[in-house]
């Protein structure tokens, strides 16, 4: 598959190692994210007491507008990694993370 954008062409790639998945995103942050975007290649544990720590493949600041950024935590995924197994719990722990921190500011 090929998929044509503002005169660039992009075709489908099939990755083995998630590493290399890793990379693109790092190599390619500005195109995938946008020209407004800062993308963090740092894996920093984050922790939430009830269901444990996970390290996100990175951190993603959308400045698009600046009066409202947005923050994102990034996980690349195989397409051959079990939903339920693999990608489900690494959600689960990040939403366990936002919340925590939701409570946290309403102290």
């Amino acid at each position: 598959m090929i998929l044509y954008h503002k005169n660039l062409s992009f075709t489908e790639q099939t990755f083995g190692l998630e590493a290399d998945l890793e990379l693109e995103l790092v190599e390619h942050s500005k195109l995938i994210f946008g020209e407004a975007s800062v993308y963090v290649d740092v894996k920093r544990k984050i922790e939430a007491k009830a269901l444990g720590g996970t390290i996100p493949d990175g951190f993603l600041f959308d400045l698009t507008d600046p009066d409202n950024a947005e923050f994102y935590l990034v996980e690349a995924e195989l397409f051959v990694h079990d939903f339920f197994r693999h990608i489900f719990p690494q959600i689960t722990k990040f939403f366990a993370f936002f919340l925590r921190i939701l409570a946290a500011k309403r102290i």
